[in-house]
């Protein structure tokens, strides 16, 4: 059938080798599932020599359509992808993920609780950078409002995740546009290993230290570290010692790369931070029988918080106060030389000013 949009969907290699590698293929809106004319809408895998001048043909299985390709120049291997999955349009979330791309991976999306909307005028505030959405969540009768940002960072040694610092300084750009929000909350998966570095300035900033069950280290740590450093944000993940746990489990190891971020002024707001391997989530709701014998459990972990919103009384009644006692007093003799030249800080300054409507 045919489709009005551009869509990905996700195929599976299955007569190669036992090991299973996704692919993602950009399917064309004038593509006609099913058909032997097929091989015009599929140019974009001529980066692939052992697909170039294929004969693509389609063929129903037991198991659903499978595409294959019958590679030319002499290979005579014919190479049998089964449809997975199909991902939501690319324009949304995908748009500059390269067209051969070995492997689907990554995205990001926000799912609600009905209740949530019956309270809150929720808006998307940003979705102008691969693998970053924000969703602002405001009740204006309550004078309450949060920002969430759903993040995913690909590793670094991934050919999309070589530019953390476009990637961190679009976030810290999104943090000053919307300064005047209390809440700001940061969480995904950042694929940065931290080890026991600090986000905070101990002498400074009153943050209780955070406790690290993973020590090893990497590049986007140290990026993450410096980013969380010039927002002025810090990490829930170790902070809240008896629920906590590695955000990472598989047969590599594990590891902690899913964080959840908050400003440290508001860092009192949320308590209740745990981390749920996805076998504890099963044996604690009995899944077993639910979980089929090809089906395999994802390795990241569940991480949940509570949120604690402070409603504003409209009326005050209460007494003024002399500003003259009342007036904040700042330790200027404790600013760092550094502060407001570094070059993450400096792109996110440029990214505000293009931003802003006015000129001058």
């Amino acid at each position: 059938m045919k489709s009005d949009i551009d869509v990905m969907c996700l195929f599976r290699l299955v007569n190669v080798s036992e090991e299973r590698t996704d692919y993602s293929f950009l399917i064309p809106n004038n593509f006609v599932m099913g058909t032997d004319d097929c091989k015009p809408c599929f140019t974009q895998l001529k980066g692939y020599s052992c697909f170039y001048d294929a004969l693509v043909t389609w063929l129903s299985t037991p198991y659903g359509q499978e595409l294959r390709f019958e590679s030319g120049r002499g290979n005579t291997t014919t190479y049998a992808f089964r449809i997975v999955q199909n991902v939501i349009d690319r324009p949304l979330l995908q748009t500059n993920i390269h067209r051969n791309a070995p492997k689907a991976s990554g995205g990001v999306g926000i799912l609600l609780s009905n209740w949530l909307l019956k309270y809150f005028n929720v808006s998307v505030i940003d979705k102008t950078f691969e693998g970053i959405l924000g969703v602002k969540f405001e009740n204006t009768s309550k004078d309450l409002e949060f920002i969430l940002y759903s993040c995913y960072l690909p590793p670094e040694n991934s050919s999309r995740g070589r530019d953390a610092q476009s990637f961190l300084a679009h976030l810290l750009t999104q943090i000053y546009m919307h300064s005047d929000c209390v809440n700001i909350l940061l969480v995904g998966d950042f694929n940065a290993r931290i080890g026991s570095l600090s986000e905070t300035l101990n002498q400074i900033d009153n943050i209780p230290k955070r406790i690290a069950i993973d020590n090893s280290i990497n590049q986007h740590g140290h990026e993450f570290i410096d980013f969380l450093n010039e927002a002025k944000f810090c990490v829930l993940n170790g902070r809240f010692a008896e629920n906590d746990n590695f955000t990472s489990i598989s047969r590599k190891g594990k590891a902690v790369v899913d964080y959840f971020c908050v400003p440290h002024d508001s860092l009192s707001n949320y308590d209740n931070f745990k981390v749920l391997p996805i076998q504890s989530i099963v044996d604690m709701h009995k899944l077993q029988p639910l979980i089929g014998e090809r089906s395999k459990l994802p390795d990241h972990s569940v991480i949940t918080c509570h949120l604690k919103l402070m409603i504003t009384d409209l009326i005050d009644e209460a007494q003024p106060i002399d500003p003259l006692f009342n007036r904040t007093r700042y330790r200027l003799d404790r600013i760092p030389g550094d502060f407001m030249s570094s070059e993450l800080r400096r792109l996110a300054i440029t990214q505000v000013k293009g931003a802003c409507p006015f000129k001058g």
